[in-house]
């Protein structure tokens, strides 16, 4: 049995997150967690309940329902319970239920020179299919309590990069109704009250602990993170965005971030030529988070999976 204590990440705070056990020998520390996960560039670690993301699951598919709709969270599955809750029947969601905790990772630029280290460690993991994901997957499974051990809580893991339909989450709209990120629903950017667009959702873990209770925190307000005139210009820059790319529309629907459509999950999907300049102009478009704008290199191999940026990367860091 677990206790909790959190607090809910605010507007430009540094969250501590700390679940501590109350038996001796039941171990899980989230800050610990976090600080090794920070120690190698995934600077983002926030809290929340499963039932947060599954209720808002439930409430979109039956919105979209009352107007003769198919919502598209309707092709997603709920968060997994392990038992807790009463999310074990599909779609039915049993009064006073309970849920699990679970941790949303991501990071911003602060990932590029750990990434680059790793790679120095062993110059061929350049190669590697997709470097980026192998690496954030190692080290959240570093990061993260051996699952063999009796002594630490079940888990399933959820990466940004999964595509399957049983294993998609929409990341995007779990930071939102867990108060770490306003998504914009014209350009399906997310926008964090620190970084603006400038972070990347990495992956979900669902740990078998009980939840934080109570309602999910207030969203980031879009007034508050966007300037007057910037959400029209977002919309006239996403279209602009889709009409010079080969995405089909479905690739963002689901709610699917836009930080991650080019790529930041390091998936095998690249733009084509120079199409990947105007997603990069669409995220330049707010003025919230500019100082925290990926470098150039950083932002160009997002975009456009170069493994010479790679290497130019491993010999900088190698010289120096």
């Amino acid at each position: 049995v677990f206790s909790v204590i959190h607090s809910v990440r605010r507007m430009n705070q540094t969250p501590v997150d700390l679940v501590q056990p109350r038996q001796a020998d039941c171990l899980f520390n989230i800050e610990a967690v976090r600080h090794e996960l920070l120690r190698n560039g995934l600077d983002i670690v926030h809290p929340m309940s499963t039932c947060w993301y599954n209720d808002e699951r439930t409430r979109m598919i039956a919105a979209a329902a009352t107007e003769g709709n198919r919502s598209p969270m309707a092709g997603l599955k709920p968060l997994p319970h392990f038992g807790r809750d009463g999310y074990g029947g599909g779609d039915v969601v049993v009064v006073g239920d309970k849920s699990c905790l679970a941790l949303i990772i991501g990071n911003t630029r602060a990932i590029w020179k750990p990434f680059g280290n790793w790679l120095c460690d062993d110059p061929e993991r350049v190669t590697d299919a997709n470097p980026l994901d192998r690496y954030v997957q190692e080290v959240v499974e570093r990061a993260l309590p051996s699952s063999s051990s009796s002594s630490s809580p079940n888990r399933h893991i959820f990466w940004a990069w999964e595509m399957s339909n049983d294993r998609i989450v929409a990341m995007a709209r779990a930071a939102h109704v867990a108060g770490l990120a306003y998504l914009d629903e014209t350009s399906k950017l997310s926008f964090h009250p620190t970084y603006g667009a400038w972070f990347s959702l990495r992956a979900l873990v669902v740990l078998d602990i009980p939840g934080l209770g109570g309602s999910p925190p207030p969203t980031p307000s879009s007034s508050l993170l966007l300037l007057s005139g910037e959400s029209l210009e977002l919309g006239i820059a996403f279209e602009r965005a889709l009409a010079v790319s080969s995405f089909d529309l479905k690739e963002l629907r689901g709610d699917r971030d836009t930080n991650d459509v080019d790529g930041d999950a390091d998936s095998d999907s690249r733009l084509p030529d120079d199409s990947w300049h105007e997603w990069v102009a669409l995220r330049d478009v707010a003025q919230i988070g500019k100082s925290y704008r990926f470098d150039n290199d950083q932002i160009r191999y997002h975009y456009t999976k170069q493994k010479s940026l790679l290497c130019d990367l491993v010999a900088r860091l190698q010289q120096s």
